[in-house]
């Protein structure tokens, strides 16, 4: 349901990413990383982001974030703080 509905709504946005079972990836080791790096990659249109840490990750989240319209859609994610730390806070509007 979640892809179904992240797929009918792309077209509207400049980028977008989809990130499955984040749940799973999180508790792996340096999972939070790869789903950063993934993010990065998907909304800055296919360029690989090197990132030494969650908190670079976190700070380079927030200003890929800034000057888009960005669809965003986290599969399986049941913990605040790991939204938080995903996506950073500073200009983060949800829907």
């Amino acid at each position: 349901l979640a892809q179904f509905i992240y797929n009918s709504h792309k077209p509207k946005f400049e980028s977008s990413s989809f990130l499955e079972d984040i749940g799973k990836h999180y508790e792996q080791p340096h999972g939070l990383l790869g789903l950063q790096k993934q993010l990065l990659t998907n909304v800055l249109g296919g360029k690989n982001q090197r990132i030494s840490g969650v908190s670079e990750g976190t700070r380079k989240v927030e200003e890929a974030l800034q000057a888009k319209k960005v669809l965003i859609v986290l599969d399986d994610i049941n913990d605040h703080d790991v939204l938080n730390v995903l996506l950073g806070t500073s200009t983060l509007h949800t829907q």
